[in-house]
């Protein structure tokens, strides 16, 4: 099972670096022409294939974040499973080696952003470079490096909570989930919330996601009766995400009519929380179905971290390239997707390869650089 949690969090890596491309696929829809900014973004393309195209893409790979903080939760049931808890030296260096790289990508990242923002008269002040830095501004998806900092502090008492009554654990951090989701569909749908509820629902805070680090350490502490139960209901596993993916793709659409937007930037909702469970329970529910390049996906999710600090500024990168140089391929999603995904995978991959060489004069901070 061990190996069907790094295949996962290589198939979630995947699923991240698709999620920012896409996102790029939709600033190429609204906001460019060719290669020049609209003052005001057009949501003509709205309703067309390659739209449609896009959100298709978004809702398959929706699990992506709950896999990751599974896959987390249940490593930290490894590491504590001949403890009443995991230790806090563990939960120590799991945050160095979080924190770190974090660092020195978004310090590069606010070097970067200073130089541009000082050419173009926007430069932040050192308070507001700090706050990115908690918050997991520099760039986007960064946000998720302080909330599972946030999950790992939380670990000794969700392991100790979990050896006591899993039920309880996950019940309320379920209820939580739901909580948090439901502030979310009023916000959305412009539904006054009070401010100090609404700070709860910011994403790099913990309880929106808190269920999926959970859940990882109570499979991770109940394997063999977890292992069972979801084998025996895999067919319903997998019957629930398929159905899922399009009746996800209509929910959004509606909550956009609701909300009298012709586009909202997607946000998970509890259907979005459904079929995330119905993938990773299907997919480690089929334990004996290995997938192709099974041993590059296995080493893949090794790497994960490394990719997901990388990619987002590759794809940035990789994005304003294609729209300087070859701007007609922004027209064309089928083309211009693949060529992001292969930016967002291979750039961060060849760094890692390179930076790894045994002759590199820089191979003894790799872990500093890539975790």
């Amino acid at each position: 099972m061990i190996k069907r949690f790094l295949l996962l969090n290589g198939l979630a890596t995947i699923g991240v670096v698709m999620n920012h491309a896409a996102g790029w696929g939709y600033t190429a829809l609204f906001w460019w022409t060719g290669s020049a900014w609209l003052a005001a973004p057009d949501f003509t393309a709205v309703g067309s294939l390659p739209y449609y195209g896009l959100r298709t893409i978004e809702q398959l790979i929706i699990f992506s974040i709950a896999a990751f903080l599974m896959v987390s939760g249940f490593f930290v049931a490894f590491a504590a499973r001949r403890q009443a808890s995991v230790s806090w030296r563990t939960v120590q260096q799991r945050i160095v080696y979080l924190l770190l790289p974090y660092l020195l990508w978004s310090l590069s990242l606010f070097a970067f952003n200073f130089f541009q923002g000082e050419f173009e008269g926007k430069v932040l002040s050192l308070r507001q470079y700090l706050t990115l830095l908690v918050v997991g501004g520099a760039t986007d998806g960064y946000y998720y490096v302080p909330m599972v900092i946030q999950m790992f502090l939380l670990a000794p008492l969700l392991v100790r909570v979990a050896r006591w009554r899993w039920q309880v654990l996950l019940a309320v951090t379920a209820v939580i989930l739901l909580a948090v989701q439901t502030l979310g569909y009023l916000q959305i749908t412009g539904i006054a919330v009070p401010p100090w509820l609404a700070f709860w629902t910011k994403s790099w805070l913990f309880p929106h996601n808190l269920f999926w680090f959970a859940l990882g350490i109570v499979v991770g502490l109940n394997l063999a009766s977890f292992k069972e139960w979801i084998s025996r209901w895999r067919s319903v596993w997998l019957t629930t995400a398929v159905l899922l993916v399009p009746i996800g793709i209509v929910e959004w659409e509606m909550l956009q009519a609701a909300a009298g937007q012709p586009f909202l930037p997607t946000q998970t909702t509890m259907l979005d929380s459904l079929y995330a469970a119905a993938v990773i329970f299907a997919w480690l529910a089929f334990e004996n179905v290995s997938p192709p390049q099974a041993q590059e996906l296995s080493d893949l999710g090794a790497k994960s971290y490394g990719v997901y600090l990388a990619n987002s500024p590759v794809l940035d990168v990789a994005a304003q390239v294609i729209a300087k140089v070859l701007p007609v391929l922004l027209a064309y999603q089928i083309l211009f997707q693949p060529i992001l995904w292969i930016a967002g995978l291979g750039v961060p991959l060849l760094m890692m390869a390179v930076v790894s060489y045994p002759k590199s004069p820089i191979r003894a901070y790799y872990q500093y650089i890539f975790g």
